[in-house]
């Protein structure tokens, strides 16, 4: 049975009538992540000057405080069912034009947020469904032939779906998905990283010093935090100037610091924990060089956050990364869980002061051309009108 839609109170937000109104889905803050930071810049583009935005929360409140993977299953289970009654209500509430849901090919958010992609049918709302990590194939070759077809009705509900990069869409077409899919990347405020830093000091960095960046929300193995921990001695036998500032934290945490205790690496590595906001910016700013050695990947923010800062950058070629690393001109591309050449290509930009700069240029004139928050949202605003005209 379709419900039938209620009339907006969007007044009650002190919100502009004439403006076509869109739930955003997802998780915003204390929830952490690339997919959090993706919705806060949609909610801070020019996007909020044509549209009312209503964001209902689908992230963990203990995310950000990593509390999440210490919660109990009944725990979570009772978060997930009462977030999908506050959700009915919300609905019920707010008649918006366009449900914008947000989620990734994981085991959990995928499941969970497809219950919130069939309660916006039920109520009749044009649904579009942005998928921001993993892919479909590897997602489909971990499911069962049952699961595989719920999949397929999943992802053909949604009037839309969109996702981050060509390799995302590829699968769509290899296994027969018939709704329209379109690829929209990450966005960055570009603006946001202009200027310079003095956070060298809030970090223990002494200024003369070589600093390489790691970032991650969480400290997975799958991160390459391991080959980051291993290419350390290999760089600093050669450059003792050189400090290591791995930001985030985590599963590995505990055993990565006693890593570095066991081989003697304090005087190089630096965890200042999680930082968010100006502190992360001002993190990349006082940056020489940043890493992310990852084994998956879709389309990493940090990835982006590094080129607005205009580090020159070495990576995987992995997800999406391909797309926007270009190898010997935006930074490097290595293979995953090979320390070996990680270190090696870290001393390479160390001692080559020519190259970074030529990197750092490149990478600053890719990310305001094709990423800056106002270019993608034009983007968004293409696709929202688009919904918003389809009978």
């Amino acid at each position: 049975m379709i419900m039938e839609r209620k009339k907006p109170k969007i007044a009650m937000l002190g919100q502009n009538s004439t403006k076509a109104t869109i739930a955003i889905v997802g998780p915003f803050p204390p929830s952490s992540g690339g997919i959090c930071t993706n919705i806060l810049n949609i909610l801070n583009s020019p996007l909020k000057n044509r549209y009312n935005f209503f964001p209902f929360q689908t992230g963990s409140l203990k995310y950000g405080k990593l509390g999440y993977f210490n919660e109990r299953f009944y725990l979570k289970l009772y978060r997930v069912i009462k977030n999908l009654f506050s959700y009915v209500i919300f609905l019920l509430r707010y008649s918006t034009d366009i449900v914008h849901i947000n989620t990734s090919f994981s085991r959990y958010s995928f499941w969970r947020d497809s219950f919130y992609l069939f309660l916006a049918k039920l109520f009749a709302r044009k649904i579009l469904l942005q998928i921001h990590g993993g892919t479909l194939d590897e997602f489909w070759k971990k499911s069962s032939p049952f699961m595989r077809k719920l999949v397929k009705k999943i992802l053909e509900t949604p009037e839309q779906v969109l996702v981050l990069s060509s390799i995302q869409h590829k699968h769509f077409g290899d296994l027969r998905i018939k709704q329209k899919v379109r690829v929209i990347p990450n966005m960055i405020d570009v603006n946001k990283f202009n200027g310079n830093s003095n956070c060298g000091n809030n970090l223990d960095m002494p200024a003369e010093h070589m600093v390489i960046l790691f970032v991650a929300a969480h400290f997975f193995r799958e991160k390459g935090v391991w080959e980051v921990l291993k290419a350390i001695p290999l760089v600093v036998k050669e450059h003792k100037k050189a400090i290591f500032i791995l930001v985030g934290g985590g599963l590995e945490e505990n055993n990565m610091k006693k890593f570095c205790r066991r081989k003697g690496l304090q005087k190089y590595v630096r965890f200042p924990g999680h930082l968010y906001g100006k502190d992360i910016i001002k993190a990349f700013l006082a940056s020489d060089i940043f890493i992310l050695p990852s084994y998956n990947e879709g389309f990493p923010l940090t990835i982006l956050e590094a080129m607005a800062a205009g580090l020159p950058i070495i990576t995987t070629p992995v997800g999406a990364i391909p797309e926007v690393i270009e190898d010997g001109i935006h930074g490097f591309l290595v293979q995953p869980k090979d320390p070996q050449v990680l270190g090696e290509k870290i001393v390479q930009l160390i001692e080559d002061k020519g190259l970074r700069e030529e990197m750092s240029k490149n990478n600053l004139a890719r990310v305001r051309e094709k990423y800056d928050l106002k270019t993608v949202a034009k983007i968004f605003e293409g696709v929202y009108s688009e919904l918003l005209s389809a009978k």
